[in-house]
């Protein structure tokens, strides 16, 4: 699942490169700025999560045995959906 989030952000990108070639307008530059950043957003959310939850293992394994919390798939694919909504609701405020 996580991959499909980086594949949809990478073909957000490419889409996003041709709205630079549109003629600029408040609505066009709006549009630039939202899908460009939205883009990049869904692309590294999932590997900031997958590379914490990496981390995580690695720190709980030299204290214990015990497997660490919050570690599934499930999880992590909700954990970038809450860094994605995050940027969302950014662009909403701004």
């Amino acid at each position: 699942m996580k991959y499909t989030f980086i594949f949809l952000g990478i073909l957000l990108a490419y889409v996003s490169v041709f709205f630079f070639l549109l003629k600029p307008t408040d609505a066009s530059c709006l549009l630039n700025r939202v899908a460009f950043t939205f883009s990049v957003t869904v692309i590294y959310s999932p590997l900031l999560v997958k590379t914490n939850r990496i981390y995580r293992i690695f720190t709980a394994a030299k204290r214990t045995k015990a497997r660490p919390k919050f570690i599934s798939p499930s999880t992590q694919v909700t954990a970038s959906l809450v860094v994605i909504g995050v940027q969302v609701r950014y662009f909403c405020l701004y």
